[in-house]
């Protein structure tokens, strides 16, 4: 009998193209222009790109840590679930139902209004256009990486790699004119960079550390996927430590580039500071960067689908999601997690405030890996704790403390957004008390889950972890994970 189930088919390359793609996304074409502004001071938010991806390093090695001592896919997830399942459960609503979609949403969005300046190059589109060649673009970009990722995990790996690279690229070249223009002694905006430093020492640095973070957000991103890496104990830790400096090293190259090529005024006018970037260059550029820009959101949503799917996976393996999350297609993929975040994502594109709800589920997000430390902490004080990845506790105590000013920060500049946080966590209580503590049937929503699981099964030829058994119109059928047999002659079983 031969059982389907995730294959280990991501060496460490795959692991590194996966950290550097779901990182490096919009936010270092968007970004920099808000944390100048909160900062004032050129030196200063160069300063700040370097601390939060000192704080993202840290956290990465401490989730590696945890990584390497549960092997089981579901990253934040399965970690908080060892606390109790109450945690892994309201982690797991809040994610799946809010920040992931709105996430991959806000990404489409980017790419979508960078391709759209490819036909508007030097005025602003018509709203109704940008709206209706938005939700084409983001329909079909979509589509195609909810059909890739439940295609295969192996193409899922090699399209990462290749939007890695281009991304990469278009720093490298953003980098290369701040060169450039450094030897031709054109410094724009770093000369004098740091005068004024320590005046500009104030509230404005803690909202640019809050607001830079999140363009190192998925730093924890191949923890989701520890099932399907191989040799996780070797390759985790390694792809953290070659990927966090390096992005870092991109970042701050890249501003760099942007800040000798445009002065500081232009900088902080910019809506969108890689197309500022690319119209001050040469024409070319203008059609060019976008493209590149448009792919590095792409890349980041390819991410997404990939990792955070995973997740869903692992909590319909312990009874927290319907079994139809938990199937694995006939390519070892959990198709139906894949075309649920692509769904739920395209629904978020409609929504005006996405930024808010982005910001919301941030703070819940920090607090779940503030908790995730904390169960390190917890593990740590076992006199028979035995690792292949211990970190120096000083580090890992540093980071709680790092963290926990984070959601302070959040709680004292954007307390409503905290607010709305909490109501979407608590929004998931009656569903975990109904169906999970209590584990209420309603038959009406076992009929539809039923039919759901049947007919998946058979449209994309899914199998269970284990074997199971439905009841569907009225007959009870055993569900075998057997590849030995065909699925529509023997898989679903009639008893």
């Amino acid at each position: 009998m031969t059982e389907r189930k995730l294959e280990r088919s991501m060496g460490l390359l795959s692991g590194i193209s996966m950290i550097v793609g779901v990182i490096i996304g919009c936010g270092i074409f968007i970004s920099p222009v808000d944390i100048l502004k909160a900062t004032d001071n050129v030196g200063m938010s160069l300063i700040v790109w370097l601390i939060c991806g000192i704080i993202a390093t840290l956290g990465s090695l401490i989730f590696a840590e945890l990584g390497c001592n549960f092997q089981e896919s579901g990253g934040i997830y399965t970690y908080a679930n060892e606390l109790g399942s109450v945690y892994g459960f309201h982690i797991m609503w809040a994610m799946m139902f809010v920040l992931n979609p709105c996430s991959i949403a806000a990404k489409a969005i980017a790419a979508s209004s960078n391709l759209i300046q490819l036909c508007f190059v030097g005025c602003s589109a018509p709203i109704i256009i940008i709206i209706i060649i938005s939700i084409c673009i983001i329909l079909k970009y979509l589509g195609l990486f909810t059909h890739i990722n439940m295609s295969s995990t192996y193409m899922s790996n090699v399209i990462q790699k290749l939007f890695t690279l281009m991304k990469i690229a278009v720093c490298i070249f953003i980098f290369s004119v701040g060169v450039y223009n450094l030897c031709i002694g054109k410094y724009g905006a770093l000369e004098n960079s740091f005068d004024g430093f320590f005046s500009k020492l104030n509230g404005g640095f803690i909202i640019a550390l809050y607001q830079c973070l999140f363009s190192f957000n998925g730093w924890y991103s191949l923890n989701f996927l520890t099932e399907e890496l191989k040799s996780p104990e070797r390759n985790l830790p390694r792809s953290i430590i070659i990927s966090l400096p390096l992005i870092i090293a991109i970042y701050i190259m890249t501003n760099i580039g942007y800040l000798t090529q445009i002065s500081k005024e232009e900088f902080i006018a910019s809506c969108s500071i890689g197309l500022t970037f690319a119209g001050s260059v040469h024409l070319y550029a203008t059609y060019i960067i976008p493209i590149f820009i448009a792919c590095s959101c792409i890349g980041s949503i390819n991410g997404n689908m990939l990792s955070v799917t995973r997740m869903y996976f692992v909590a319909a393996r312990k009874n927290h999601l319907p079994k139809a999350f938990s199937f694995i297609d006939v390519t070892n993929t959990p198709g139906f997690s894949v075309l649920f975040t692509g769904v739920t994502s395209i629904f978020f594109v409609f929504i005006s405030k996405i930024d808010v709800l982005i910001s919301a589920v941030s703070f819940i997000e920090a607090c779940a890996v503030l908790l995730c430390v904390y169960i390190l902490i917890k593990i740590r004080s076992n006199k028979n704790y035995k690792s292949t990845l211990k970190l120096n506790i000083f580090i890992i105590y540093i980071f709680f403390i790092l963290q926990l000013m984070i959601i302070i920060a959040g709680l004292i500049f954007q307390p409503l957004h905290c607010l709305l946080g909490v109501v979407i966590v608590l929004t998931g209580i009656p569903f975990y008390i109904l169906f999970v503590v209590k584990k209420l049937e309603i038959n009406s929503i076992t009929s539809l889950t039923n039919a759901i699981n049947y007919y998946y099964q058979l449209i994309r030829m899914a199998l269970p972890e284990k074997n199971e058994s439905i009841t569907f119109n009225s007959e009870k059928y055993e569900i075998i994970n057997d590849e030995s047999e065909n699925i529509y002659n023997q898989d679903i079983k009639k008893q």
